[in-house]
């Protein structure tokens, strides 16, 4: 159960308001394994069934808007490896089928997946299909300023995606290496969109998108002294499904963004960490206009753990946008700029059981 407040007797703009809303979720997860020796190879079977029912009590969704949704899956998977053989090739499948509460209806996805580790290196080739149903609070939140439900949005749909992948790991003497490159093309049937209309209203609405990209990623880790350093580089090329069109990013989805992080923990529990993020273009209307220019961002913290008798400390700090910048992400909701945040969390030290 969960319970969550917000209140605002002076709004900037619009009238004062006290929202509740109070949540009771329960979810159940089983499933069976086994796993079968075939001489020269390994099956492994599974299979499980998950259920998941929500009931809400709020303020902010509109009279309308259903009190609770259930939904259901049921999948089945396989694989198969040959730990002998070069490379210890592994094929694998997995069907799942997934009920809908909201919109009564049955919906099947799959993942198929060949795997082969030459060395140190891991080859990777997956084809898969995927399903995503909008929330209640897209579909139903109560209007606002220069906002709009959408109760008529449909769910997210992947009918086919591939996608290949190349990871590698190895040691030099006590420094540890490990990169990934990734690279996927899967459209997107109804993909959910945020976006204002022509009078600067924001509503979700469905959109046919061409997608596909590439993602890097690197990490180098010492971990005698525990220091690491880690950088990413995403390339998303989502772009409007209009024959004849000419191809446009959708709206504040950068084709560019990354990441580069650096941490330090000295001690068992400590961790000292600092992170610049890349924003690259965006773009406000469905087309090239007025483009937003890309920005980095630094971030950082510290978060330690502490004994204090029968209590275990853990403070934190973090500076979010530490060189005090202003860009936005949306234009028209200006950030804050340089961002403190104090944690501290305390709990009892459970005893070791002997």
């Amino acid at each position: 159960v969960q319970e969550a407040g917000h209140t605002d007797p002076a709004p900037p703009f619009g009238l004062p308001y006290a929202d509740t809303t109070r949540l009771r979720h329960v979810s159940l997860h089983a499933e069976l394994d086994r796993m079968l020796d075939l001489g020269p190879g390994a099956l492994r079977l599974s299979g499980g069934v998950e259920g998941d029912h929500q009931r809400l009590r709020t303020q902010a969704l509109a009279e309308s808007a259903p009190q609770s949704r259930s939904d259901v899956g049921l999948w089945a998977a396989t694989s198969l490896s040959w730990p002998g053989a070069p490379g210890t090739p592994e094929v694998g499948g997995t069907a799942r089928i997934h009920r809908d509460g909201l919109l009564d209806e049955q919906v099947p996805t799959h993942e198929l997946t060949f795997a082969y580790h030459p060395g140190p290196f891991t080859l990777r080739v997956a084809h898969r299909s995927g399903y995503s149903p909008p929330t209640l609070g897209d579909q139903f939140f109560r209007d606002g300023v220069a906002v709009r439900p959408n109760p008529e949005l449909e769910a997210e749909r992947i009918p086919g995606e591939w996608e290949a992948s190349i990871l590698v790991r190895t040691t030099w003497r006590d420094v540890q290496f490990s990169s990934r490159a990734t690279a996927y093309q899967g459209d997107v049937e109804g993909m959910i969109v945020w976006s204002p209309d022509f009078r600067f209203v924001w509503s979700p609405r469905n959109v046919d998108v061409n997608r596909r990209g590439a993602e890097f990623e690197g990490r180098v880790t010492h971990p005698p002294s525990g220091l690491h350093l880690q950088g990413s580089y995403s390339l998303a090329r989502a772009t409007y499904d209009r024959p004849g069109s000419p191809t446009v990013q959708i709206v504040y989805r950068p084709r560019h963004s990354g990441s580069l992080e650096t941490g330090w923990a000295p001690a068992p529990g400590w961790n000292l960490r600092v992170t610049g993020r890349y924003l690259g273009t965006r773009y406000p209307v469905p087309a090239r206009l007025n483009a937003l220019p890309p920005f980095w961002s630094l971030n950082g913290g510290v978060r330690g753990r502490l004994s204090l008798g029968d209590w275990r400390v853990e403070p934190a700090l973090w500076v979010q946008r530490i060189r005090n910048r202003t860009d936005s992400f949306i234009f028209g909701f200006p950030e804050p700029g340089r961002r403190w945040t104090v944690e501290f969390t305390v709990r009892p030290r459970m005893p070791v059981p002997r």
